[in-house]
C-alpha cells in the first residue's frame, strides 16, 4: 500500500511506474481543487495514512510492510518525524490564535 518508487531500480517497468506516479499525483491535486483543500501529493497521502495508522493504534509492523519499509527501524524514525511535525503545526495555529485573539474587533461605533 502506498509505495515509493526507487530512482535506481533496474525494473524494466521503472518508467511505467513513474508515469503511474506521475498521474496519481496529477489525480490528487485535481481532488484537492474539486473539495477545495490545499494541493498534495502521495508522499503527503503516505504522511497522513501513517500518521492516522499510528494514531489509531495499527501495530507499527504493519504500518511498516504497509509503506514498503523493509525495517521497522524506518517507521520509527518516519512516525517521529510526523509527531514533530504536527506539533510543530500546532504550535503554530497556537501562535497565530493568541494574536488574533490580542487583536481589537471594532464595535458598532468603530
Amino acid at each position: 500500500m502506498l509505495p515509493t518508487l526507487n530512482p535506481n531500480s533496474a525494473s524494466p517497468l521503472h518508467n511505467q511506474e513513474v508515469y503511474q506516479r506521475k498521474w496519481f499525483n496529477k489525480k490528487l491535486v485535481e481532488i484537492a481543487d474539486l473539495i477545495g483543500i490545499p494541493h498534495f501529493t502521495g508522499y503527503a497521502a503516505r504522511h497522513c495514512w501513517a500518521s492516522m495508522a499510528n494514531e489509531g493504534q495499527i501495530p507499527i509492523t504493519a504500518i511498516a510492510q504497509a509503506l514498503g519499509h523493509t525495517s521497522v527501524k524506518t517507521t520509527q524514525i518516519y512516525l517521529d518525524e510526523l509527531s514533530h511535525a504536527a506539533t510543530d503545526l500546532a504550535s503554530i495555529r497556537m501562535d497565530e490564535l493568541f494574536d488574533l485573539s490580542k487583536k481589537k474587533k471594532p464595535g458598532p461605533k468603530d
